[in-house]
């Protein structure tokens, strides 16, 4: 499966962490992957939100993240790790932008756009 979809390096190039959630989420997917796989956004109940990526299959699940932890106010605070194979950010209401953007200035420089197989590059050759 080639990834030349439409829109697909706009969406990667994206100042707007949704958008490029989106590309991430759209390059990841190969019929397979996306049965499986893929992000999930759930609230908290104190109140707040959890954002979840598997790591498994993405090519980022060796790569190494320091924990983030920031409480400004009650509700106001993320904190992101890696645990597990999985990618987690909880956060206060109005820290989802946030947290989105702490997954993707983590996951971006290694991203590499490839003709076929999953965007990242862990040096192995499929």
């Amino acid at each position: 499966m080639t990834y030349q979809k439409v829109g697909l390096q706009e969406m990667l190039a994206s100042a707007d962490p949704f958008v490029w959630l989106q590309g991430w989420f759209y390059a990841m997917c190969d019929g397979d992957w996306e049965h499986g796989f893929g992000p999930q956004i759930t609230t908290l109940d104190n109140p707040g939100w959890h954002f979840d990526v598997d790591l498994n299959e993405t090519g980022l699940g060796n790569i190494s993240f320091d924990t983030v932890f920031v409480e400004r106010t009650e509700h106001d605070w993320i904190r992101c790790e890696i645990s597990q194979s999985h990618f987690h950010a909880y956060g206060g209401p109005v820290n989802l932008t946030e947290m989105l953007t702490k997954f993707r200035e983590w996951a971006r420089p290694y991203l590499e756009v490839r003709e076929y197989s999953n965007i990242y590059s862990n040096g192995d050759e499929e």
